[in-house]
């Protein structure tokens, strides 16, 4: 038995539908689970302190807090390849002659740090 293509997509697009659904239905059950296993933690240490016993936590899990930002803005900790890149664009910029090479070359280095889209300048010559 075949199947035609446009059968073949709308079936591959009804399991792709239904696999997001599963995903997100998932997802939701694991937050109602956790919230009511926090509920749950509430409930006992509750029961715990009027037996006159020490309670559990009484605060609501905290989220993570981000990771402190780096000083210069960058996305991460500048690596060995980072710094070979820094090498390189001094390199280029010594090369074309550009005046103030190193300052110029380190500031796009430190913009593509940050992840700032760099748009390349060509010199056309004129």
């Amino acid at each position: 038995m075949w199947i035609t293509k446009a059968e073949m997509r709308r079936l591959l697009n009804q399991i792709s539908a239904a696999e997001s659904r599963a995903i997100r239905a998932e997802d939701a059950l694991a937050a109602e689970r956790q919230s009511k296993d926090w509920l749950t933690l509430q409930l006992a240490s509750r029961v715990v302190t009027k037996g006159g016993q020490y309670g559990l936590e009484h605060e609501a899990p905290k989220l993570q807090s981000p990771p402190a930002a780096h000083p210069l803005g960058f996305t991460h900790e500048p690596t060995d390849v980072d710094n070979a890149k820094l090498e390189y664009y001094i390199q280029c910029a010594r090369n074309a002659g550009v005046p103030n090479y190193e300052e110029d070359a380190r500031a796009k280095w430190e913009a593509e740090m940050r992840g700032e889209l760099l748009i390349p300048t060509y010199d056309d010559g004129q």
